[in-house]
């Protein structure tokens, strides 16, 4: 079998030690230096003189930074300007080159495998969706889409990010369990190394990766939500300004008196409002196992999306009774239900909360089906590029 090798260009390979002496003056300006590539990143086109005023630097320093990122190709010089952005005198435009190097996402579905590059600034280049094999291999899956589509591309490459509709253990590398498909440990990262996968492989949840997408998206300015995974089944997180709480059992609240959920439980949310319990819904009433994009077009079917709103509307305001969460953001592929259904949802949802509670903003995700492939771009390039998770925790960054 042919083998891919990717390689990580050393001049973007940045590391970090877990304990950072930040008395060293080399610690302080590689911190400095995460600092302006966030900024630009943030803000985008700024002066030598914006970025000193930005990140309190003195000229000297911002210089010194920027001079190296230049001559590392990770930032570029444009035009001089008329005038800085905050009023002063011209100077010269520096902004990212966002096509220095490129991140991979893989997304684990019930029955497709997703894959992405994207650019530094999380735009995706490239996007492919693909039926998963469930009788193949799932390493050699992986490996013959990434060597077509680096070698289409011919990117260097940072890391790649792999997000699974199930468990994983990151440190192993392995595959603890994914819905339907794997049961037992599999380790999909020493499997990608013997095929000749040489970049960082980081393995999570698409829970963990759509809730990181939607808080990059919001910039984490609410106080806390509820995240809601509308897919083929329902997933849920309760998120604040400093913690994420996975384990909530939303998909499994009793809200029916019959119907057996693949939990083993009768009755659960997922069997009537998750991809699969419309399904089975469809499938017990109808006689064939649509799916939601095909009961929108089926005699009957709008009756069966609706019965599953009603129920997910009054678990929502249960739940948002339950956590105290300030807002409800709802993800996943079922979320880009025309905005009529999504309508009925948040009112079924208010009418069901308390009067102090019914103004609970309910918002549609910004990434929906992509959600869980967003997510995995921007916890790669966070993780091996911008190191937002350092700086928020030395308090430079609030998200």
């Amino acid at each position: 079998m042919n083998k891919i090798a990717i390689t990580i260009p050393k001049v973007i390979n940045i590391k970090y030690s877990k304990v950072m002496e930040f008395s060293n003056p080399n610690n302080a300006r590689k911190i400095n230096r995460l600092r302006m590539l966030n900024v630009l990143l943030e803000e985008g086109p700024l002066t030598r003189a914006d970025l000193s005023r930005r990140l309190v630097l003195n000229k000297i320093s911002i210089s010194e930074i920027a001079n190296t990122l230049l001559k590392e190709g990770l930032i570029t010089e444009g035009d001089k300007t008329a005038s800085s952005k905050d009023g002063g005198r011209p100077g010269t435009i520096l902004k990212l080159d966002s096509q220095r190097a490129y991140v991979i996402a893989v997304d684990l579905g019930f029955s497709v495998l997703r894959f992405a590059i994207a650019d530094l600034t999380g735009s995706v280049i490239r996007y492919e969706r693909l039926p998963l094999e469930k009788n193949t291999d799932l390493a050699y899956q992986i490996i013959t889409t990434l060597k077509r589509i680096v070698k289409t591309n011919n990117k260097e490459l940072l890391a790649l990010c792999i997000t699974v509709d199930g468990e994983v253990d990151n440190k192993t590398g392995q595959i603890l369990k994914a819905r339907q498909f794997i049961n037992d440990p599999y380790p999909l990262r020493a499997k990608l190394n013997e095929l000749g996968l040489t970049i960082p492989i980081t393995l999570t949840t698409q829970l963990q990766a759509e809730v990181k997408a939607e808080k990059m998206f919001f910039k984490q300015s609410l106080a806390s939500f509820l995240f809601v995974n509308w897919g083929e089944f329902l997933s849920s997180a309760f998120i604040t300004k400093t913690e994420t709480l996975e384990n909530m059992e939303f998909a499994h609240i009793n809200v029916i008196a019959q119907g057996l959920c693949h939990c083993g439980s009768i009755g659960c949310l997922d069997t009537l409002a998750s991809g699969w319990g419309y399904k089975n819904q469809s499938l017990n009433k109808l006689g064939t196992p649509y799916t939601v994009k095909q009961l929108l077009q089926t005699p009957g079917g709008e009756e069966i999306i609706k019965q599953g709103i009603d129920k997910l509307g009054k678990a929502l305001a249960l739940s948002i009774c339950a956590t105290g969460a300030k807002a409800v953001i709802m993800g996943g592929g079922i979320s880009s239900l025309p905005d009529s259904y999504f309508s009925l949802l948040k009112e079924t949802c208010q009418l069901a909360l308390p009067n102090h509670l019914s103004t609970t903003p309910l918002y549609r995700g910004n990434f929906k089906e992509k959600g869980s492939v967003q997510g995995a771009i921007y916890l790669a390039l966070d993780k091996y590029f911008y190191s937002r998770q350092l700086l928020c925790s030395l308090g430079y960054l609030s998200y």
